[in-house]
């Protein structure tokens, strides 16, 4: 058994590590005994885990120095180097695949797609706010996977929160929405959509040369059509309700915001069961605005229909500092009830996206349509 994040080994039958609480892994993989009569040329293989690279390790031809290890997730490790070429840090992150799966192509393959998902991203939205410049593309060397993006220097939102002993000021905390509102709307608007889906505050940092908000990981991203309830982590309390069930749509985003926003507003998470009425935020804190608290609240909602329809929608809205109730038709340009799917003066769909039917494959289901209008087949 050995630990993946500080190298330390232990011996069979120790669960986690004493030094940093990691779940420990098993180094030997074997063939199931049942499997040994249909493999007779079978030998024990073992998986060597691919370490941490050291201090003082070199890659990209000695362009980049490695300084220390930053974290470790599920699918990458993420260092802090020095840029030679620039004479600046640098980020590089690493996939890691765990031991017991490298033996198995397809989990391989899953996570190199997924890693190399997180690159393209990264590279299609390098002119908006708040996201990491790209300093290469994927590298292979010496049988690692990495790429290089810009070192953000500042502090994780969640840690600044935490060392404060009061909540961030709502001005600053509208500011911070409208920068994820603007990152939504690019992703929202490409072709195909994008979706973010993993908005909360460990993957924010407040930039500390000019207190502008980044993004750190952009590794569940993806477009409408690839998205998959069984190969996602969800995360309790910034999670839609309706991802769980995998029917993730733009709205999501939204809901991960507001959740995201509630939490810069009161030092806690939002719980599933807690009050979204008028006046239950402004109690936990009584400098937010009633029109500030509208917003948040109904992006909070768990029904999608009662959110904002659209993150420009949710970013015109907080300029105006109140949630709008009706909407204009982008065909005809009569306002409309914000509940309204269809417009009352051309009969077209208010809001401009579309949904697929699980049942007869329509993908021209209106966005904030419940049922599909070929099959009656009801839309989650």
């Amino acid at each position: 058994m050995y630990c993946s994040n500080c190298n330390k080994k232990f011996p069979v039958g120790v669960t986690y590590c004493d030094i940093c609480g990691n779940p420990l892994q098993m180094v030997n993989v074997s063939t199931p005994a049942n499997n040994l009569a249909q493999n007779p040329g079978y030998r024990q293989q073992t998986v060597y885990p691919i370490l941490p690279l050291s201090a003082g390790t070199t890659l990209g031809g000695g362009r980049w120095v490695i300084n220390s290890v930053l974290g470790m997730g599920g699918m990458g490790r993420t260092y802090l180097a020095k840029d030679n070429s620039q004479l600046g840090n640098v980020v590089i992150k690493e996939m890691f695949i765990e031991p017991a799966l490298q033996q198995n192509a397809l989990s391989v393959q899953g996570y190199e797609a997924h890693f190399n998902k997180e690159v393209e991203n990264l590279a299609k939205f390098q002119t908006v706010q708040g996201i990491p410049r790209l300093f290469s593309q994927i590298i292979r060397e010496n049988q690692r996977i990495y790429f290089v993006m810009e070192y953000i220097t500042g502090e994780e939102l969640t840690k600044l929160c935490e060392r404060q002993s009061y909540p961030l000021p709502y001005q600053q905390v509208v500011e911070y929405g409208k920068t994820i509102c603007r990152l939504l709307t690019a992703m929202h608007s490409s072709n195909p959509p994008m979706l973010h889906l993993d908005i909360r505050p460990q993957n924010l940092r407040i930039r500390a040369t000019d207190n502008m908000l980044m993004f750190l990981d952009f590794g569940a991203a993806n477009n409408v059509a690839g998205l998959s309830s069984a190969t996602r982590s969800f995360t309790a309390g910034y999670t839609a309700p309706e991802e769980f069930y995998g029917h993730a749509e733009i709205r999501s985003d939204l809901y991960s915001t507001a959740a995201t926003m509630y939490y810069m507003l009161t030092k806690r998470p939002p719980q599933v069961n807690n009050p979204v009425t008028p006046g239950s935020l402004i109690q936990l804190n009584r400098q937010i605005p009633p029109g500030i608290e509208s917003i948040i609240l109904a992006n909070l909602q768990q029904e999608p229909n009662s959110r904002n329809n659209s993150a420009q929608e949710m970013l015109n809205n907080l300029d105006a500092r109140g949630f709008t109730s009706v909407v204009s038709c982008p065909n005809c340009k009569k306002v409309n009830d914000k509940r309204e799917i269809y417009c009352t003066g051309c009969e077209q769909p208010i809001v401009k996206g579309w949904k697929n039917c699980t049942k007869c494959n329509y993908n021209q289901v209106p966005l904030r349509g419940n049922f599909c209008p070929m099959c009656r087949t009801q839309i989650q």
